[in-house]
């Protein structure tokens, strides 16, 4: 209980000892690539962190590459935008502009990181795919979508997904033929 003359203001809030307000936590980023350029650039860290982040990630022309984790050491690559998903420990971000093939488009990405105070179970995070004589699916990948007829074999067993059908994946499920998109839940 504050004790004091009546009418006073309220004390301060400085305290004894450092003052700083800390290391900052929210992160909002943009970068942005001229036609032509393909450089790899950082868009958003969170060195030795402990936070559960929600990150999102909006761009044009993008591929993105996600490390999280302890020590950043799990990595999703070559995502593409949007992105919304919530990742615990260290995070960083690397863009960079998506060669489409021919000449190299204007690219943009815009990154918000911050520490999840709730409501946080929802993601949004994909990777697209063309079989080529059998492509082994990532450990990481949780569901595989169809853009086109597909067939993913999940243990020795062929299944067949429809357009814009899913299937639910396991560890070694190999995508036989199709084209679709990874599903990550990190």
């Amino acid at each position: 209980m504050y004790t004091g003359n009546p009418n006073s203001p309220p004390p301060g809030s400085w305290a004894p000892g450092d003052n700083a307000l800390g290391v900052q936590h929210a992160v909002q980023a943009k970068q942005a690539w001229a036609a032509g350029e393909t450089d790899i650039r950082p868009v958003a860290s969170a060195i030795r962190a402990q936070n559960l982040w929600r990150l999102t990630v909006l761009g044009n022309n993008v591929l993105v590459r996600i490390s999280y984790g302890t020590s950043a050491a799990k990595i999703l690559q070559n995502i593409r935008t949007p992105i919304r998903v919530t990742l615990p420990g260290s995070v960083d971000v690397y863009a960079q502009p998506l060669n489409l093939g021919g000449e190299q488009a204007a690219a943009s990405v815009q990154v918000t990181l911050t520490p999840v105070t709730s409501g946080c179970c929802e993601s949004d995070c994909r990777k697209i795919i063309t079989a080529g004589g059998g492509l082994l699916l990532e450990d990481d990948a949780v569901r595989y979508v169809a853009l086109a007829a597909s067939v993913v074999a999940l243990d020795l067993t062929n299944v067949n997904v429809p357009v814009l059908q899913s299937v639910s994946l396991v560890s070694g499920a190999v995508l036989v033929s199709g084209t679709g998109y990874l599903e990550f839940s990190p």
